[in-house]
């Protein structure tokens, strides 16, 4: 079995090996039609090469300004979750947080109420919290990156 195995597995490679070569060759005449057609030289396409290289070199790193921008609009969009969250979903808790037609029936329903009422002081805290922390940091962005508006 090994032999045999061996034997198609060194014809297999002989296949490949020359089907490769085929491969280089075809490349090698569409290359060359190409470089007439446009009129481009093996100089030309070492200068592009060097280029391109000395370009990606230049690239490893994010210019600090596209960075500075996209972490301010990400903390706008912070800012603006914030607002609405302080403004709208914890205030319309609060206003339906007792039924309008609420009427004490017992010590235990009272201390639940109090107890939904504190959590919901407690959310609008936090947001606020949250909110002030976030328009701290975009203003320090803002001077940073020279924003006067």
């Amino acid at each position: 079995w090994d032999e045999d195995h061996y034997l198609n597995l060194g014809q297999t490679l002989h296949r490949n090996y020359l089907q490769a070569l085929q491969i280089i060759q075809d490349k090698i005449e569409a290359i060359e039609q190409a470089k007439w057609l446009l009129g481009v030289s093996d100089r030309d396409l070492m200068r592009w090469k060097i280029e391109l290289s000395e370009y990606l070199k230049s690239c490893h790193k994010e210019p600090e300004w596209d960075a500075l921008a996209v972490a301010y609009v990400e903390l706008l969009q912070k800012l603006r979750a914030y607002q609405y969250v302080g403004k709208h979903s914890v205030s319309v808790s609060f206003l339906h947080a007792m039924p309008a037609s609420y009427t004490p029936a017992s010590e235990n329903s009272y201390y639940a109420g109090l107890s939904q009422t504190q959590k919901l002081e407690t959310a609008c805290c936090v947001s606020n919290e949250c909110y002030t922390e976030v328009l701290q940091e975009v203003n320090a962005l803002k001077v940073e990156m020279g924003i006067t508006c």
